[in-house]
């Protein structure tokens, strides 16, 4: 949610409406990064309204929409289980492909046009084995590979995916540990145990999904690594969004492997 439809938002809530509320909102504490500013006022259409209150119903606001948006499945990034044990088949090229393992896939949803996206990374726990660059020096892919059941991280950005088309499936047992808005992007925490996958060589796996359905691009950060550790790489990096992108790498396939290090 945008700070433009938050503004939208508060813009038909009337003057009484707000009052009101900051009267009631007045006895909770202020929530992180609102600065208390107790005696100040400001006038606000010929009435006035202390500041501390205003910065609070907005705060409050902002939590709210995003909570609705969720609940109410606005946002475009969806995780769907995979019930019953079949596993999940769809079009591959020409053929039909069916996944057996997969308890789990993920959408992205947006009718906008797609761009390119690009990273550095400010922060990585070690040092990369691959790094694949555009002409500025921005990756596009970025890796840790490790070793047999260790591959400390993965960034991703996709670029190359049709990701509106497809149904991208975690096959192992995943969980998804946290959904919400982070800086103005979809934010998607997912772990999968593959303890009992024998396509899989590690145990367990780590996902963190960036999604702007706006500008249409999508950032996945995976590894071995615990989620802290991946947040800590997420928190550092400095993103930069590049043309639209006029080519769909895989036309003709509405499935395709999410799992790190099986692609």
């Amino acid at each position: 949610m945008k700070s433009q439809q938050l503004l939208l938002a508060l813009g038909g809530v009337g003057d009484d409406l707000i009052l009101e509320a900051g009267e009631k909102l007045a006895l909770l504490p202020a929530p992180d990064g609102v600065l208390p500013i107790e005696n100040k006022e400001e006038t606000m259409h010929g009435k006035k309204i202390k500041t501390t209150r205003i910065l609070l119903i907005a705060a409050v606001v902002t939590a709210l929409l995003a909570a609705t948006a969720l609940a109410a499945g606005l946002f475009g990034t969806k995780a769907t289980p995979v019930e019953g044990g079949n596993g999940l088949s769809g079009s591959w090229g020409e053929h039909t492909a069916t996944f057996p393992d997969t308890e789990m896939y993920l959408t992205f949803d947006s009718e906008n046009p797609r761009h390119e996206v690009y990273f550095q990374a400010g922060w990585l726990p070690t040092e990369p084995t691959v790094n694949e660059t555009n002409e500025d020096g921005y990756s596009f892919y970025l890796a840790d590979e490790g070793e047999g059941s260790v591959e400390p991280y993965c960034i991703n950005s996709y670029n190359r995916a049709s990701i509106n088309d497809i149904r991208y499936t975690l096959n192992g047992r995943a969980e998804v540990v946290l959904q919400d808005e982070w800086k103005g992007l979809e934010r998607t925490e997912i772990t999968v145990d593959y303890s009992d996958n024998e396509y899989v060589t590690f145990p367990i796996a780590n996902y963190i999904m960036f999604f702007d359905p706006e500008e249409n691009w999508m950032i996945q950060i995976a590894g071995t690594s615990d989620m802290a550790t991946l947040e800590k790489i997420a928190e550092n990096l400095e993103i930069r969004v590049g043309p639209e992108l006029t080519e769909s790498y895989e036309e003709g396939f509405d499935i395709a492997w999410f799992d790190l290090g099986r692609g």
